[in-house]
Parts: structure tokens; C-alpha cells; sequence
């Protein structure tokens, strides 16, 4: 049985350590037209949210499409990637295109026992590739422009990772796209 469990003992190596910009936490808010019930219940998890950009595993992202916004998010851990599916107009306000490469704050679940994953074990959206470490059976990738103004961490971020790993998970990033093009999660996941 899988448990959605966050292990707070681990770390991850490229922490993103990036905060929330109330602005743009709100703006999200706003674009998904939540009820005062619903944005009560999203404010709940604004310290985690923060928490995790700050403490996140910074990975790659690739942008597939600009309409619909699809985002290619990879995770070393899983060694793949999932797609993620946004509103069409932060493309436009974020002045990203087709290519564009980003960053995401990953964490990751685990089961409650620690016991080893087995490919079989992982989210049905992803693929383990070769390097699969065996820890996690899901990740959750947190698109970091969207939600901090700390551009120039971001960009220091993006800037090291290495042009190989790049070229990698552009490859995976298409493949993916071109089996399985409505395979996406809601890259707002943390709205729920």
C-alpha cells in the first residue's frame, strides 16, 4: 500500500532555498477563481508550500507547449519526467516559449515503511528510467517562477545545470510529450 509520507529527515542536494512571493500566491489564487472557502483552505498550505521551495530538490523544466502550458518536469530520483498543465496566460506574463528552460522544487513520497519502490510501485504518469534510485514513488514539482520573486536564485539555479543534463531531459521531455500528449497533472496541484 502506498502512503503519500514526507520523510523530514532527508535533504535534498540543490536545495531550492527560494521563498513565496505574497503576490504571486495570490495571483494564483485569483486565476483559479477560488471561493472564500477554497482560498482559506489554500492559505492552509502556504507554509508548506514555502517550505518546500525553500528546502525543495531544484531539478530541470522544459516548456512542451505554450496553448495549451504544458511543462515537462524532471526528478533525478525517478530519473523522468511528468507533464504539467498550467493556465495559457503565464506564458505570456512570464515571457516563456516553447524550449524555454525553468526549474521546479521537487519533493518526493516514500512509503511509511521506507521499504524499497519497485517500478511498478510508481504514479501512473511516470516512467522510471535506468538511474531510477528506488526511494520515492512520487514527486511533486513546484514550477519556481510562478510562485517566487527570488529571480536571481532561479536563474543561478538554471544556470548550473550542466548543458548535458539539459540535452537529456529535453530528449526524455519530447518523447514523453509525443506518446502520451494528455497525460498531465494540474501544475497548480498545490491548490487542493
Amino acid at each position: 500500500m502506498k502512503y503519500d509520507y514526507l520523510n523530514p529527515c532527508t535533504y535534498a542536494s540543490e536545495p531550492g532555498n527560494i521563498h513565496i512571493s505574497d503576490e504571486k500566491w495570490n495571483e494564483v489564487a485569483q486565476l483559479r477563481g477560488l471561493s472564500l472557502f477554497e482560498k482559506l483552505k489554500y492559505n492552509r498550505n502556504r507554509k508548506y508550500i514555502d517550505d518546500y521551495l525553500f528546502r525543495g530538490d531544484t531539478q530541470p523544466a522544459v516548456v512542451m507547449s505554450t496553448s495549451p502550458l504544458i511543462i515537462s518536469a524532471y526528478s533525478d530520483e525517478m530519473d523522468a519526467v511528468m507533464l504539467l498543465r498550467f493556465p495559457d496566460v503565464l506564458a505570456d506574463k512570464y515571457g516563456i516559449e516553447t524550449g524555454t528552460r525553468l526549474t521546479t522544487s521537487n519533493t518526493y513520497s516514500m512509503f511509511a515503511d521506507f521499504s524499497r519502490v519497485k517500478p511498478a510501485d510508481v504514479a501512473h504518469d511516470i516512467i522510471p528510467g535506468r538511474n531510477f534510485s528506488g526511494q520515492y514513488f512520487d514527486f511533486r514539482p513546484i514550477v519556481t517562477i510562478f510562485l517566487s520573486d527570488d529571480t536571481d536564485i532561479i536563474e543561478q539555479h538554471t544556470n548550473r545545470v550542466p548543458e548535458q543534463l539539459w540535452e537529456y531531459v529535453e530528449k526524455l521531455s519530447r518523447k514523453y510529450f509525443e506518446r502520451f500528449p494528455d497525460r498531465f497533472r494540474d501544475g497548480f496541484f498545490y491548490l487542493k
